[in-house]
C-alpha cells in the first residue's frame, strides 16, 4: 500500500441466532511502523443497521468497536457492511484484523477472525518552488534580477534515481547576460537552463539559481523537476512559476504654449501651459526634468522668478508654474520672432525616464504701441479720456472687434475678457510728465490712457 494511499475492508458476519453480539475491528501496523496520526482512523459504517449508532475508537490502541446487535436469527447476516478507513503510515506492513464475539456459545470460533495485511511501499514527493524580486514591486528593464530555484525531497524515501532540475527563462531578455550555476547546460534556443543531475537525492534541498537582465515588458520564470524511472507521490508540485511584473518608463509629449497667443520678445514673462506626460503604471508619481533649455537669445525659463537649470527636477505643481521672460525689454528690445524651444523628460517614483520631449514658445513681432486721440473736436471735462493705446501683439478685443467705447473712450469691459495689452505705462522722461501736468493731463500707469485732470489747462 503506497504511502498517502488508502484501503478498505468489508466484514460480513453470519451466525445462528444469539441473544447479542459485538462486532469489532482493530487496525495494527508493523513493528516498525509509527503511525502518526492516530485521530484519523476512527470508522466510519458504510451502512448501519437500524438500530446502530456510531462506533467508538481507541486511539491509543487503534481498537474500533461497532454497538452490540441484540439478536441475529440462524443463517442471517447483518445488514450493510462495517468499513473503516485510514490514511497509511511511511512505512509497513500494516495489519487490519476483525473479529466478532458473544456471550452465546459458538460451534465454530475459529472463524469469528480474520486479518488481511497490506505492505506499504515508501514513496519519494520531489517538488521545486522559484523565488526572485517582490512581486509587489515591480523591476526596471534592463536591471539584473535573481530566481532562485529550490528542489526538494519531502520523503519519506531518498530519491533512488537521478533528480533533473531545469528552469526556463523569458522571451525578450538578452541571453548573453544569462548566468547560472557552474556545471549547468544552457539552450539558447529553447532559453532553458539543465542544472547538475542531482544523484539520489535523499530527503533535503538542494538550492540553484538563475540571473539575467530583466526586459521591458512583464515575464515569467519557470522552473522543473522530474525523476525518470521513479515514481513521484505527487507530480502537481513538479512545476513552479515566478510570475514578475516590469516598470514601463513614462511618456512625455511634445507641447506647444497654448496660455496665450504669441508674445513679443520685449513682453514680460509669459506664464506656460503645463509639461504632459503619462505613466502605464498609474501608481507612479512623476516628476520633470528639463534636458535643454532655451536659447538665450529668446528668453530665460523660470520656476518662482528663478532661472531654472538642466539639473532642477520639477514637481507637478512646479510645472504649473513655469514662465517664459523674454530676452528683449522695453528698453533694449530684440529683433527676435519665432519660437523658443526647450526639451524635459518625465521620472516615475522608481527613477524610469521617459524619453526627451520639445515644447514650443512662439514669439511674434514686437510692435511699438500706438496712441490714438478719443473723438478729436470734443470739449473735454474731467475725466475725459483724450487719449487711448493699444498694444497690438497682446491686445484682446470683444466679438465685435472691439476694445474702446468709441465716444467715452473706456473699455468696452471691465470683466478682463478685453485689454489693450498693456500691463503698466510710465514716462520715458521727468519732461514728459511734466508737460502733461502742465496742460492739465495726466498718464494711466496700469491702462496707458491719458485723461484730463484739469480742463482749465488745456490748450485752446
Amino acid at each position: 500500500l503506497p504511502n498517502g494511499g488508502s484501503s478498505s475492508s468489508t466484514v460480513t458476519v453470519t451466525m445462528p441466532d444469539v441473544a447479542e453480539f459485538t462486532p469489532v475491528a482493530q487496525i495494527q501496523v508493523g513493528a516498525a511502523t509509527i503511525d502518526r496520526d492516530l485521530s484519523n482512523n476512527r470508522a466510519q459504517l458504510a451502512a448501519y443497521p437500524a438500530t446502530a449508532t456510531d462506533p467508538t475508537a481507541d486511539l491509543s490502541t487503534g481498537l474500533v468497536t461497532w454497538p452490540t446487535v441484540n439478536t441475529l436469527a440462524a443463517g442471517a447476516s447483518l445488514p450493510g457492511s462495517y468499513t473503516i478507513s485510514f490514511i497509511t503510515p511511511s512505512s509497513g506492513p500494516v495489519t487490519a484484523t476483525a473479529y466478532v464475539a458473544s456471550s452465546t456459545s459458538d460451534t465454530a470460533p475459529a472463524n469469528n477472525v480474520q486479518a488481511v495485511t497490506l505492505n506499504v511501499n515508501q514513496s519519494t514527493d520531489i517538488t521545486t518552488n522559484i523565488s526572485g524580486p517582490d512581486s509587489n514591486v515591480p523591476v526596471l528593464p534592463g536591471s539584473r534580477v535573481t530566481y532562485t530555484v529550490i528542489t526538494t525531497n519531502a520523503g519519506p524515501a531518498p530519491a533512488t534515481n537521478d533528480v533533473t532540475q531545469t528552469v526556463r527563462v523569458p522571451s525578450g531578455i538578452d541571453l548573453t547576460t544569462v548566468s547560472y550555476p557552474a556545471g549547468s547546460t544552457f539552450n539558447t534556443s529553447t532559453r532553458t537552463i539543465t542544472f547538475p543531475v542531482v544523484k539520489g537525492l535523499g530527503v533535503g534541498s538542494v538550492v540553484n539559481y538563475v540571473s539575467f537582465n530583466a526586459p521591458t515588458a512583464n515575464y515569467s520564470v519557470t522552473g522543473t523537476v522530474s525523476m525518470p524511472n521513479e515514481a513521484d507521490a505527487y507530480t502537481d508540485n513538479n512545476i513552479a512559476l515566478a510570475n514578475t511584473v516590469v516598470n514601463r518608463a513614462p511618456v512625455a509629449y511634445n507641447a506647444v504654449n497654448t496660455l496665450q497667443s504669441p508674445q513679443g520678445s520685449s513682453a514680460d514673462a509669459l506664464l506656460l501651459s503645463p509639461l504632459v506626460a503619462t505613466d502605464a503604471d498609474a501608481s507612479s508619481t512623476l516628476t520633470y526634468r528639463i534636458t535643454t533649455l532655451p536659447s538665450a537669445a529668446t528668453g530665460v525659463l523660470t520656476l518662482n522668478n528663478t532661472p531654472i537649470s538642466t539639473s532642477s527636477v520639477l514637481s507637478s505643481d512646479d510645472i504649473k508654474s513655469l514662465y517664459f521672460n523674454p530676452a528683449g525689454t522695453l528698453s533694449a528690445p530684440t529683433t527676435y520672432i519665432g519660437n523658443a524651444f526647450f526639451s524635459y523628460v518625465a521620472i516615475d517614483n522608481q527613477g524610469a525616464t521617459s524619453a526627451p520631449a520639445l515644447y514650443t514658445i512662439a514669439i511674434g513681432k514686437d510692435d511699438a504701441s500706438q496712441y490714438a486721440q478719443v473723438a478729436a473736436g470734443k470739449l473735454y471735462q474731467n475725466a475725459d479720456v483724450v487719449a487711448n493705446v493699444l498694444d497690438s501683439n497682446a491686445a484682446r478685443y470683444n466679438g465685435s472687434g472691439q476694445i474702446y467705447d468709441a465716444t467715452t473712450g473706456a473699455l468696452v469691459a471691465t470683466d478682463g475678457s478685453v485689454s489693450n495689452g498693456l500691463s503698466n505705462a510710465v514716462a520715458t522722461a521727468t519732461a514728459d510728465a511734466t508737460i502733461l501736468a502742465n496742460n492739465g493731463l495726466a498718464l494711466n500707469a496700469t491702462t496707458g490712457q491719458i485723461t484730463v485732470v484739469d480742463r482749465t489747462k488745456l490748450p485752446t
